[in-house]
């Protein structure tokens, strides 16, 4: 599972998410051996700060 969000705070990313205007469309994950390749549009104007969260089972 795959979790997308936005941070305000560069030090502390998973204590400073927040939901954006932004909109996140994760197209594909694919895990391989030590990696994972995610493929996700973003629909913004502008650089974003965007945090991933993947949980592994």
């Amino acid at each position: 599972m795959l979790s997308i969000s936005e941070f305000s705070n560069a030090a502390n990313p998973a204590g400073s998410r927040f939901i954006g205007s932004a909109r996140y469309t994760v197209c594909n994950i694919s895990p391989r051996e030590g990696v994972v390749v995610v493929w996700v549009e973003i629909s913004w104007a502008s650089p974003i700060n965007i945090f991933f969260g993947l949980l592994v089972s």
